[in-house]
């Protein structure tokens, strides 16, 4: 009977302590991580025709980026949120970069555009952009228009001169 309890108990307690670890590797598991890239306008090219990107704007013409970024200069280059005027559906509409960065991560899907001049439920925002061509001047992008009214697709092409940098996912 003595043989038994003991089995019993050892039993009981190695189930407790692999529960135990498994509940704390999960919180482990469960931390943040960055899935955002970081280029400036001068590292752009053909290879990256048809990836998801997001369009760091120029504050002023002397906002200007060379060479590589550090994973820990994106935060620095992205505190502020610069405005661009786009042309969408024939209509010039201005928008905000909205940078969702997190101290434990930040995720590109979170990374979008939002229109200025909403008012209530209005919020129209650009949730998704792929870079359609490259030309010497422009940059044409396929984006995803949120509205209340729904998603749709659009294609907007942007001066290279409004350009800074580019976020990409790793």
């Amino acid at each position: 009977m003595n043989v038994t309890r003991y089995f019993t108990n050892t039993v009981q307690n190695a189930i407790v302590l692999i529960l135990f670890l498994m509940i704390s590797a999960t919180s482990v598991f469960s931390q943040g991580a960055w899935d955002i890239k970081y280029i400036p306008l001068d590292s752009l090219s053909p290879e990256l025709i048809g990836k998801e990107v997001r369009i760091d704007f120029k504050t002023s013409v002397t906002d200007t980026l060379q060479g590589e970024v550090k994973a820990l200069d994106i935060r620095k280059l992205l505190s502020k949120k610069d405005t661009v005027s786009l042309v969408l559906g024939g209509e010039l509409v201005k928008f905000k970069e909205s940078w969702k960065l997190y101290v434990d991560h930040g995720a590109l899907r979170e990374q979008t555009l939002e229109r200025v001049e909403t008012t209530g439920d209005e919020r129209i925002y650009i949730s998704e952009m792929y870079l359609g061509s490259i030309d010497e001047v422009t940059l044409t992008l396929e984006v995803v228009v949120c509205k209340p009214s729904g998603k749709s697709k659009e294609s907007v092409i942007v001066n290279k001169s409004n350009v800074k940098g580019f976020l990409l996912r790793i």
